[in-house]
C-alpha cells in the first residue's frame, strides 16, 4: 500500500513500477518479521517498507 499523497502525480508510472515489485516481495524469503523496516532504491527514490502477511506497506517515500 502506498499512500497517495506520498508522491506526485507526475510520478505515477514510477510508483506503477514500484508496487509491482513491491508486489514480487522483494524481502529475503527467510524473512518474515512484520516489525522490520526494508529499504530499496529505485529511480531515485528511496523506500522504506514493512511487510505485514501479504502487504506491503510504504513507510517512507524519499526523493534524492
Amino acid at each position: 500500500h502506498i499512500p497517495s499523497h506520498s508522491f506526485p502525480t507526475h510520478a505515477l508510472p514510477i510508483w506503477t513500477t514500484i508496487e509491482d515489485i513491491l508486489a514480487g516481495d522483494p524481502r529475503p524469503h527467510y524473512q518474515n518479521d512484520p516489525t522490520r523496516v526494508y529499504c530499496f532504491e529505485f529511480h531515485e527514490i528511496t523506500l522504506h517498507f514493512t511487510v505485514d502477511g501479504d502487504t506491503a506497506i510504504v513507510q517512507s517515500p524519499e526523493s534524492k
